[in-house]
């Protein structure tokens, strides 16, 4: 068995995890995201150095995944999509990061809507 993320699994469960699609709230595996981690790895192992370790790994960003809404870890499209019928690991945490995004979600509408008002009563003059 191997350990991965301080739990252990078969080799096998590893191999069938990576290679089989996914989309739970805590994580989307896919076509797409896994050819563009593939992609990135390609790349890394073609540059010299060829192995820089953990930074490298930081530098990659899925675009499969960027454009989904993720709040405190979880991917809020597919949280909805179950109805909730999920237990999160931290839902207190959740709860909080999601009232956060809200929040700078109303003063960011707030900020866009009084800039153009702003705009709109200039060009009113």
């Amino acid at each position: 068995a191997s350990k991965f993320a301080g739990v252990e699994y078969a080799p096998e469960a590893i191999l069938s995890a990576l290679v089989e699609n996914a989309e739970h709230p805590l994580l989307i595996w896919n076509n797409s995201t896994r050819a563009e981690l593939s992609s990135f790895l390609r790349e890394q192992l073609a540059d010299a150095p060829p192995m820089r370790g953990v930074s490298a790994a930081e530098e990659f960003v899925s675009e499969t995944l960027a454009r989904e809404r993720c709040v405190g870890g979880v991917y809020v499209r597919v949280y909805v999509a179950v109805e909730g019928n999920v237990q999160l690991p931290d839902p207190d945490g959740f709860a909080d990061a999601l009232v956060a995004e809200l929040a700078a979600d109303v003063a960011r509408a707030h900020t866009d809507d009084g800039a153009a008002s702003a705009e709109n009563e200039r060009a009113a003059q």
